[in-house]
């Protein structure tokens, strides 16, 4: 059986404590705000996550070219008192237009 990497609990506002690698992002600020996308690959062994992370470079490196690379979906949290709208419309200037 694999071993499982255990990931750090998180306290969220009344919901309780749950694992989460979102601590593992906020590396820059005293901020809640994540800082870095952090995922998990889920592999078997050291040999997978070698071919798997090459994987990963190679569509970093020599992305397929479509119109995918145009679109862009920005999802938050809904929040009563709209907090989180500003921090996403900021994003959009950034947001490179690259044609299809």
């Amino acid at each position: 059986m694999p071993a499982a990497v255990p990931g750090p609990y998180y306290q969220s506002r009344g919901r309780g404590r749950a694992p989460s690698d979102f601590l593992l992002s906020l590396v820059d600020g005293d901020d809640l705000l994540p800082d870095l996308a952090i995922g998990r690959l889920p592999v078997a062994g050291v040999h997978e996550a070698g071919q798997v992370a090459a994987k990963v470079i190679g569509y970093d490196r020599e992305p397929e070219p479509g119109s995918w690379q145009s679109r862009v979906l920005y999802l938050a949290n809904w929040h009563e008192k709209g907090i989180f709208t500003a921090p996403s419309d900021s994003w959009r200037p950034g947001t490179p237009n690259r044609p299809g």
